[in-house]
C-alpha cells in the first residue's frame, strides 16, 4: 500500500453522531481496541475520555485491493472508521468478525430506496487533501452506498453475530457526486455484536 498521510481524531468535537453514540456504550474500562483505518484513526486524549486503561492499537488496511487484515491477536472490538471506502467489504466483514471478541463497529451510508451501489465510476469521494498531494494516490476514492436491507440480510447471513444495532440520520452537506437524492441516503454506524443467536435481533434509530 501506498504511503498516506495518517489523521487523528484529535477532539470529541471532531466525532460525529454516530460515534459518540456507539462510543459512550462500548469503550469501557479496560478493554482492547483495534482500529483499522486507511488515513484515519483516533487519538489517546479522545480514547481516554470514554474509559480507562483501554488497550488502544491501530492497523493499516489497503482499501484497494482488500489484503486480509494483519494480525494474530483477538480484541473486544474491532472498529473503522472508513467502512464506506472498503472495496471488498463482505471480506472485511469476515475477517472483524473473526478478530473480535466482542463487538465489530463500523461507520457506513446507507439507502432504503436503491440498490447498493458500488461503482466507482458513478459513486465515489475524491482524494481529500492532503491525499492529493501524495504520490500514487489516487483521484478517486470508492465511497459504497449500501442497500440497508442487503447489507443487513448479509449480515445475518453470513457472520457469527446475535445483534444488529444501527443509529442513522440524513448525510448533510453536498452529495453531488453521489447518483441518488440526498434525501434517500442515511449515514451512521452499525454495531455488530459477537455470538450465537437462534433469532438474530436487530435495532435501527433513525434520527
Amino acid at each position: 500500500m501506498d504511503s498516506i498521510k495518517i489523521i487523528e481524531i484529535q477532539e470529541l468535537g471532531d466525532l460525529v453522531e454516530s460515534q459518540k453514540y456507539f462510543f459512550k456504550k462500548i469503550f469501557k474500562n479496560k478493554v482492547s481496541i483495534l482500529d483499522v483505518y486507511y488515513s484515519l484513526i483516533l487519538h489517546n486524549k479522545v480514547i481516554r475520555e470514554y474509559g480507562e486503561d483501554i488497550d488502544y492499537n491501530y492497523l493499516e488496511y489497503d482499501i484497494f485491493d482488500g489484503n486480509n487484515i494483519d494480525t494474530n491477536k483477538r480484541y473486544d472490538i474491532v472498529y473503522s472508521f472508513e467502512f464506506c471506502h472498503y472495496k471488498f467489504w463482505k471480506r472485511y466483514l469476515k475477517q472483524a468478525t473473526k478478530i473480535a471478541k466482542k463487538y465489530v463497529l463500523i461507520e457506513i451510508s446507507t439507502t432504503k430506496n436503491h440498490k447498493t451501489l458500488d461503482n466507482i465510476e458513478t459513486c465515489y469521494y475524491p482524494s481529500p487533501s492532503p491525499f492529493k498531494e501524495i504520490n500514487k494516490t489516487p483521484e478517486k476514492l470508492p465511497f459504497i452506498i449500501h442497500n440497508l436491507n442487503e447489507l443487513i440480510e448479509f449480515c445475518k447471513n453470513q457472520l457469527p453475530i446475535s445483534n444488529i444495532y444501527l443509529y442513522l440520520y440524513n448525510i448533510r452537506g453536498s452529495t453531488s457526486l453521489f447518483p441518488i437524492p440526498q434525501k434517500d441516503l442515511l449515514k451512521g454506524a452499525m454495531l455488530l455484536k459477537i455470538g450465537k443467536a437462534e433469532k438474530i435481533k436487530t435495532n435501527i434509530k433513525i434520527k
